[in-house]
């Protein structure tokens, strides 16, 4: 609560002081006070648009790259998977031209469990596995991790217990 509180009020000494990009910033932060501290989808959405119209205004392409990932998921909470989906994949192409590994990792994680829950397991094992190549070669242990949840997943529905077994096993070693 406190984080939507004082996130609202940088956008309005943001919006005082004329500094649009601190004003996407800003937005941006209630996007993720929303969506990661159990707010409101509908104002994270709100206000993630708003940071993403200031950031294409400002051509600020790593600003909208991380609107663009986290409002997806403000869209998904909404069951607007269309958007969520158009969104991830804008932010995929920023990341990939941005070289920023992490985020390109997370990216295709969230658009594997989209896929995961409309019941394309292909579609969301590949974005896994794509997932946890780029987070084996940049040794992020985390995004490896959690790729692995996601192919955990996979394997569970299409009853491969070995797979599924070894991937989880893996997902706990990375995750300590």
């Amino acid at each position: 609560e406190r984080g939507r509180r004082l996130s609202g009020e940088n956008v309005a000494m943001a919006r005082r002081l004329g500094d649009r990009g601190a004003e996407a910033r800003a937005l941006w932060n209630i996007v993720v006070a929303n969506i990661y501290g159990g707010g409101d989808a509908a104002r994270a959405v709100e206000a993630g648009e708003a940071s993403l119209a200031i950031a294409r205004e400002l051509g600020d392409r790593e600003q909208l790259a991380f609107t663009l990932n986290d409002v997806a998921r403000a869209h998904m909470a909404n069951a607007d998977f269309a958007t969520a989906a158009e969104r991830l994949e804008e932010a995929r192409t920023l990341w990939e031209d941005l070289g920023n590994g992490p985020m390109l990792g997370e990216n295709l994680i969230v658009t594997g469990n989209i896929h995961a829950l409309h019941g394309d397991d292909e579609a969301a094992l590949a974005n896994a596995r794509r997932a946890l190549m780029i987070s084996e070669e940049i040794d992020n242990p985390w995004g490896q991790s959690v790729a692995l949840m996601t192919i955990y997943r996979a394997a569970i529905i299409r009853g491969e217990l070995g797979a599924a077994i070894r991937s989880i096993e893996r997902c706990r070693e990375l995750g300590e």
